[in-house]
């Protein structure tokens, strides 16, 4: 059957094949299949997403586009979903929504013509053509966002190709955001396999494309990391001796522990991870009473510090519950690093808990260092420790 008489749902239908068929573009392909699609009248002028749903204009896709361009199109909003681009960013977009939206444009059209690389496998739209510079590829959102703001000319108008429908994920329920997350992810590590298969790589090689496996039992590993730099350096004294082996005759050194040091958990309050942190703290709470260490300073950031807790002995216990979150508009990561040094801050240890959704070059904080990452399988820090947590395991 002939492209050309297919109706708009149809031609969808068949651009989604051609994304799960390319070798390249099935990276993106199996969240084609996340959300529904809706086929709209002049209420809706070229596309739009919520990070579910994807609807489009019917006359558009028959009249106004060939193939190769639906292609990119459909592209374009399957990378919005994947990037979380209407729920990540919701403070993003009320300070700043003709930035915002230019943003986030800027970051997938470069996104769909890395994957295309030349080929021509999909086509640019002519009649509103995509926002295209080179100056921002690998660029994240936030970077591009506040390089609009800073270098936004009086007057100056730069059309997106679509519309982007800010919402809270899960509509502010936590288990079906968690359950949103799941799927997108899902379809992402999907497509990877898929890619590497098409590329002759086999389903090993899925993690070429950035696919790591995380932890369901990250508890451990925390715990290990927390004991090795918190607990106090063991010393050894004659004085008094070592009443375990004194029954035996034997004089042996007995063993004590320096006082434990001062530990900082630096928390990214995007929406994303919100919902998250009475969990982890109820495991870093119960680890720290075995522990002790002097003091547990928690610190929220989002693109400033915008909050810090201070947490003794006496609370441990309770720190899930005590936990007062603030900020949660953008991620710059560098901010913590910064505030910690201007503090003239030296703890034993630093974790790091983040979504890994930051800017692309970022400052890590000095000495022993944890990144508590959930669900950023791309995400590679300069220099600490990885710990990949599972969504499904919080």
């Amino acid at each position: 059957m002939s492209y050309d008489i297919l109706t708009a749902r149809e031609r969808i239908s068949v651009v989604h094949l051609d994304l799960m068929g390319d070798p390249e573009f099935s990276r993106i392909g199996a969240v084609t299949q996340v959300g529904n699609v809706h086929i709209a009248g002049m209420d809706v002028p070229t596309a739009k997403t919520n990070g579910l749903d994807c609807t489009y204009n019917e006359a558009w896709i028959t009249q106004g586009l060939n193939r190769g361009q639906l292609r990119y199109v459909v592209a374009h909003e399957q990378c919005h979903k994947l990037l979380q681009h209407c729920t990540a960013y919701n403070a993003e977009f009320k300070a700043h929504p003709d930035e915002a939206n230019q943003a986030t444009d800027y970051v997938v059209n470069l996104m769909v013509e890395e994957m295309d690389k030349g080929r021509g496998f999909v086509q640019r739209p002519t009649d509103i053509p995509p926002l295209i510079d080179e100056r921002y590829r690998n660029w994240s959102c936030l970077e591009v966002l506040a390089d609009l703001i800073k270098n936004k000319q009086p007057g100056e108008s730069k059309k997106p190709m679509d519309k982007h429908e800010q919402r809270e994920a899960g509509e502010g329920d936590p288990e079906a955001a968690q359950a949103e997350e799941a799927m997108l992810n899902d379809a992402r590590v999907q497509g990877e396999i898929i890619s590497a298969r098409l590329r002759g790589e086999g389903a090993g090689a899925a993690s070429l494309g950035g696919f790591e496996t995380t932890e369901t039992n990250w508890r451990d590993p925390m715990q290990q990391f927390l004991q090795e730099h918190i607990e106090g350096d063991e010393l050894s004294r004659w004085c008094p001796r070592n009443k375990l082996f004194a029954p035996l005759d034997i004089a042996l050194p007995s063993h004590y522990s320096e006082a434990a040091g001062d530990l900082v958990v630096a928390c990214d309050t995007s929406g994303s991870m919100r919902r998250y942190y009475a969990r982890i703290f109820g495991e870093i709470g119960r680890v720290c009473e075995q522990l002790q260490p002097l003091s547990v300073t928690v610190i929220w950031w989002d693109t400033k510090v915008a909050g810090v807790q201070v947490f003794k002995p006496n609370d441990y216990g309770q720190m899930d519950k005590k936990l007062q979150a603030k900020g949660g508009g953008g991620t710059t990561v560098s901010v913590v690093a910064r505030y910690m040094r201007e503090k003239q801050m030296k703890p034993q240890a630093t974790i790091m808990l983040t979504d890994g959704m930051v800017e692309d070059k970022f400052e890590c904080p000095s000495g022993p260092l944890l990144w508590g990452v959930v669900g950023g399988y791309r995400f590679q820090p300069a220099r600490g420790k990885v710990l990949r947590i599972s969504k499904e395991s919080l």
